[in-house]
């Protein structure tokens, strides 16, 4: 079990118990990291007022981790495995595969692709990251703060190589991701009919060299039907880009996607002025 802060050790309304936690609160990282146990904070003031010899304890620094491990949900399961890249003074990140396997009892498609949108934070500056650029247009369809939808989140795509639609003949320009990077020997497209169920997935490394906030949203749908099999939000932080920190990983499975991932497609969509957009020709 990972350690957190006020595992019980003895009645919380102990006075000894009332005063570790006391301590304990002293002496917690400023940002965020696990706090010391009650116990080790007592013990610890306990020796440093008596006349022995003061003991000297050094609390190790949080211990980068993969994000890694499956989320199931109702009609499927997402399988994560994506490695954290610490380069001190380089480009730092996560790097690996998002899986989707529909369930058994879920509806069938002749193709599940993986469609994700993405906000991009800069900790520097405490605002979205800004693209420029064959990328800048990344800027024109991020979602705006209203009820329920959160900023700043885009559909991930390669924007220097597509431009909106001009006429009713041209081909609806594509929000899902391995459009853009197939990474064949890594990701593919999935299906499900009936017992026969094949895969999706996709291959990622999102990265920088300075300080940033990743956050995502990655949704298995079916493209012949329409229908969303399930999300996966997920994310990271570099908080510290010179010693190659990534912290904060993060990843859960919902059920459905959420008001900001539709928002974040449907600008898209007006932007590039895709059929059934107002925007289209």
């Amino acid at each position: 079990m990972s350690p957190h802060a006020g595992l019980a050790l003895s009645n919380p309304t102990d006075g000894a118990e009332q005063e570790a936690a006391r301590i304990a609160e002293s002496v917690s990282s400023p940002d965020g990291y696990p706090r010391p146990s009650r116990s080790l904070a007592l013990r610890d003031s306990i020796r440093a007022n008596s006349d022995q010899p003061t003991l000297v304890r050094t609390i190790a620094p949080q211990v980068q981790r993969d994000l890694t491990g499956k989320h199931a949900v109702r009609d499927g399961e997402f399988d994560v495995d994506l490695k954290t890249q610490s380069n001190p003074g380089a480009t730092n990140g996560l790097s690996g595969t998002i899986k989707f396997t529909a369930s058994a009892t879920a509806p069938d498609s002749k193709s599940i692709r993986l469609l994700q949108v993405v906000r991009d934070e800069d900790l520097t500056t405490a605002k979205e990251y800004v693209w420029t650029g064959g990328e800048a247009n990344r800027n024109k369809v991020m979602t705006a703060a209203s009820k329920g939808i959160e900023p700043g989140y885009f559909v991930d795509a390669s924007y220097a190589g597509i431009s909106p639609r001009t006429k009713k003949t041209d081909a609806r320009v594509s929000p899902y991701y391995r459009d853009y990077w197939p990474n064949a020997a890594n990701s593919q497209d999935g299906s499900k009919i009936g017992k026969a169920v094949k895969e999706a997935s996709l291959w990622d490394y999102p990265g920088s060299s300075s300080e940033r906030r990743f956050s995502f949203e990655t949704a298995a749908k079916g493209i012949d039907t329409g229908y969303t099999y399930a999300t996966l939000t997920w994310g990271f932080t570099i908080s510290d880009a010179a010693k190659g920190t990534v912290d904060k990983e993060h990843a859960s499975a919902n059920r459905g996607p959420s008001a900001t991932f539709g928002a974040a497609v449907k600008a898209f969509n007006e932007f590039f002025k895709n059929p059934g957009s107002s925007t289209a020709p």
